[in-house]
């Protein structure tokens, strides 16, 4: 490589110097007497060459304070305020930006004042130790900075010493975080508040990281878990649940995390001392800008709610057993008493008179016998007991039949019938008696509660579905009532005239037994215009 001009060197000799305004003619006239182009400035009309030179250092000293100009005003209207300590504390410069920030009108006011008259007394004795430790490295820290109105304001500061004409002078860089600080507050605030909360939750909360260890116990799951937060902290939450729960867990865990998604209500057992206890756990994944940072979940101690339960079954099952023997019971003389009337009503030496009081017995005996039935199918409905005997049913045999039972008893009630039949019918599989029984309780229904108008049977195929449908023009149902009709027991009508009797268990059966076949029964209702009820079936 090609030595640098003699010129290049001499030229930054004067650049080095245009910062030094102490002895710069003297230190410029050493320097450049080294040069074998420039010569000994102390006479500088010697020759031309030393003219030029010279032109070039005006040049370069203008430069210089150009430059200088464009650095302070750089620095004066910096963001950051900007503080000169000396050795003895004394302020020795402000920018502009930490005058307004103080709220000065001039910078003379505290420039050769002690640093401290601007710093809160509480915060002199770290200021001093951050000031003393300083040495050669940097700091950082926060500390109230007084204004001159007496307010103070919060500053982040960071400061250096430097070396200058054999001085050492602190440089504090200074920002107001005063907002900062008040969010931050807000924040330490909210966070105080939500952890009473926490604490004072009957329900367990627990917070794990990312690898399912426990980062924050409330007291409750300390109760739950009958160990204290030192021994529960930093260990995995699956070493608190069964053995039959483990899995689950890191299933539920997985789960959240990739769906980002609120589990609620998952039944799992924990175990403490050897101790196994039902809770119902929740789990909420916490992520921070896309990034996965923590679960925060919720445990509920449900052992009271099982126990109840378990009390609750047991007595369904003992009034499913009563309601069976009961039923049973009932049933045996209902029978023959219902034989005899049948054979009263048929003989044709019995008078008119006795004739009329053994249908009106008969027809409580029916009714009887209806309510002990029906009895007789919730008891094996509850207990899964009911047999269905499945096969190949044509389901316009299975209408037909209906049809011929019941347009005799809606002829009788002066009622038109309207039959919507979309041919042809599919086959479908299921316990004929059963789906008879079904469709007789819609009829009955619609007849009970029509006196005037119509009842319409609609069918046809859907998809994969067979739709049967049943409507009136009768009494319908009010919006509460529509929600409860399949219920066990529930009658939609409650007059105390009581002028359809019934049992309430009709429509739960019809339910049920649909249920049975994979399929579903639905109704549609407006009070004082009628019902129509909808029943879906699986086609072969």
């Amino acid at each position: 490589m090609r030595d640098e001009p003699e010129i290049i060197k001499e030229m930054k000799i004067y650049e080095k110097y245009c910062f030094q305004d102490n002895n710069l003619q003297h230190t410029l006239n050493q320097d450049i007497s080294k040069s074998s182009v420039i010569g000994p400035l102390s006479n500088p009309c010697q020759n031309t060459s030393h003219k030029v030179e010279r032109n070039n250092f005006e040049i370069y000293n203008k430069i210089t304070n150009e430059n200088y100009d464009l650095f302070k005003s750089m620095i004066e209207d910096l963001f950051e305020g900007i503080l000169v300590i000396n050795e003895q504390k004394k302020i020795v410069y402000i920018n502009h930006s930490l005058k307004k920030m103080i709220g000065l009108s001039k910078k003379d006011e505290v420039v050769g004042k002690d640093v401290l008259s601007i710093i809160d007394a509480e915060y002199h004795e770290i200021f001093l130790e951050n000031y003393n430790f300083a040495g050669s490295r940097y700091f950082i820290n926060s500390y109230e900075l007084l204004k001159k109105d007496g307010s103070s304001i919060w500053i982040e500061c960071i400061g250096c010493k430097q070396r200058y004409d054999n001085e050492f002078e602190q440089i504090l860089f200074i920002r107001d975080i005063s907002q900062k600080r008040k969010t931050w507050d807000r924040l330490r605030y909210l966070e105080k508040r939500y952890k009473a909360i926490a604490d004072m939750l009957a329900d367990g909360i627990i917070i794990l990281d990312p690898l399912g260890k426990i980062s924050y116990v409330n007291p409750s799951f300390q109760k739950m878990a009958q160990k204290k937060e030192q021994a529960l902290l930093d260990t995995l939450f699956r070493e608190h649940v069964s053995d039959e729960s483990i899995y689950i867990i890191q299933q539920l865990l997985i789960k959240a995390r990739k769906t980002k998604k609120i589990l609620r209500h998952v039944e799992i057992d924990l175990q403490s001392n050897n101790v196994i206890f039902p809770v119902e756990l929740s789990i909420s994944p916490v992520y921070e800008k896309d990034t996965f940072t923590s679960y925060v979940c919720t445990i509920q101690d449900i052992t009271e709610r099982k126990t109840f339960e378990e009390e609750i079954k047991k007595s369904e099952r003992l009034k499913t057993e009563f309601m069976n023997i009961a039923a049973h019971e009932l049933k045996s003389p209902v029978t023959p008493i219902k034989g005899y009337l049948e054979l009263i009503i048929s003989d044709k030496e019995s008078n008119e008179k006795i004739k009329k009081w053994a249908k009106i017995s008969l027809r409580n005996a029916e009714r009887l016998l209806i309510l002990v039935n029906d009895i007789l199918d919730v008891s094996r409905l509850d207990n899964d007991t009911m047999k269905f005997e499945m096969r190949k049913i044509n389901a316009k045999e299975l209408i037909e039949e209906i049809i011929e039972d019941y347009k005799p008893a809606i002829e009788d009630k002066q009622l038109l019938f309207d039959l919507q039949i979309k041919q042809p019918l599919p086959n479908i599989l299921g316990d004929y008696h059963r789906l008879n029984q079904v469709l007789k309780n819609l009829f009955t229904n619609a007849i009970k509660f029509t006196d005037y108008g119509s009842i319409t049977l609609s069918a046809g195929q859907t998809n994969q579905e067979l739709v049967i449908s049943v409507k009136d023009t009768g009494a319908g149902v009010n919006s509460e009532d529509v929600n409860n009709i399949f219920k066990k027991f529930y009658q939609a009508e409650t007059c105390d005239s009581r002028k359809n009797e019934g049992t309430g268990l009709g429509l739960f059966i019809c339910k049920e037994i649909l249920t049975k076949h994979n399929g579903s029964i639905s109704v549609e209702s407006v009070q004082g215009e009628g019902s129509k009820f909808t029943v879906k079936l699986p086609i072969l």
